[in-house]
């Protein structure tokens, strides 16, 4: 489920500095500031008290767990989902440490953020989420917003797991504010591998594999992904909940749009074009139809009931 992330979706506390936020359902602060165009500070001001979730329209109970205590990298916290024992509850605003991690998350949990100054016109920009989790609830893990007259370029992800966790994780990427992702791939695919991998390490400078042999993969891929207002990353699973979940994205701002030596104009756009299912003897499937001016690069495999595995990677 996606959803989008607008300043007008956050609610804006701390009136005079208006620093502090409080992100999605699920969301980290890394995402949350970064959708707003600001950066993530580590660091909080609570006073021990409940003040900040007041601001923002919460009533906190009286009692809260751990007496409200600080004892996760999620908190503070506002938990929103019925589902959890602790729903209704303020969490972790007494004694939190001098620095938390930006990108602490919980599904059922409206995380408190502190955003800093303004990083629209940064020139690199992206994050990093170590021993994290994957769920069957799309998590946002990155969103960055650029200011009016520049081109922001995506142009690295990686992600490692078990491989459990990595046969049915699905990355999405919402390009400028988009509903429905142009971009959504599992790992090992967008690195134009159907299947497990055991001959790890091998990479070239478009897409690699780092590491394998039954123990979890690291996938990476170095393909540009254009986008001119703000770009939303997000990481579900198909199925499960797993933790040890590893991921990078990076990006930069202004960035020389290319494939080859073919220059491509600010305006242009990636997508991915899926086909799932069968076909019968000799049916042929329109990978892509246009016009003129495309470039296309495919990744492709097939599973046959004589076990004839057919399979490659090529760029047009």
């Amino acid at each position: 489920m996606s959803h989008p992330v607008l300043v007008s979706s956050l609610m804006i506390l701390g009136a005079s500095a208006q620093e502090y936020f409080l992100g999605q359902q699920g969301d980290n602060c890394a995402a949350t500031c970064g959708a707003l165009g600001r950066t993530c500070l580590d660091t909080f001001a609570t006073g021990n008290t409940t003040a900040l979730f007041a601001q923002a329209n919460v009533s906190c109970p009286a009692q809260s767990a751990q007496g409200g205590v600080w004892w996760s990298p999620d908190q503070p916290s506002f938990v929103t989902d019925s589902s959890d024992p602790n729903f209704g509850q303020c969490l972790g605003f007494r004694n939190v440490p001098p620095t938390v991690l930006c990108q602490g998350s919980y599904p059922t949990t409206r995380r408190l953020c502190h955003c800093g100054e303004d990083d629209t016109a940064a020139l690199t920009f992206g994050t990093g989420l170590s021993s994290g989790s994957i769920t069957t609830a799309e998590a946002t893990i990155f969103a960055h917003v650029i200011a009016d007259g520049h081109l922001g370029v995506m142009n690295h992800f990686w992600s490692t797991c078990s491989p459990e966790a990595e046969a049915g994780a699905v990355i999405r990427y919402y390009v400028d504010g988009e509903q429905n992702a142009s971009i959504a791939f599992s790992p090992a695919m967008a690195s134009g591998t159907g299947y497990d991998d055991s001959q790890a390490p091998w990479g070239t400078k478009w897409f690699g594999l780092g590491a394998g042999r039954g123990q979890g993969q690291a996938w990476f891929n170095n393909f540009k992904i254009p986008f001119g207002k703000s770009i939303r990353v997000t990481a579900q699973h198909r199925t499960g909940s797993f933790p040890g979940f590893y991921m990078i994205v990076r990006g930069g701002l202004d960035l020389a749009l290319s494939i080859g030596e073919t220059v491509l104009p600010p305006s242009a756009r990636l997508q991915l074009q899926v086909f799932e299912g069968s076909l019968a003897p000799l049916e042929f499937l329109d990978v892509a139809s246009v016009p003129k001016g495309c470039l296309l690069y495919t990744s492709d495999a097939a599973d046959e009931e004589d076990s004839v595995d057919l399979g490659g990677r090529r760029i047009i």
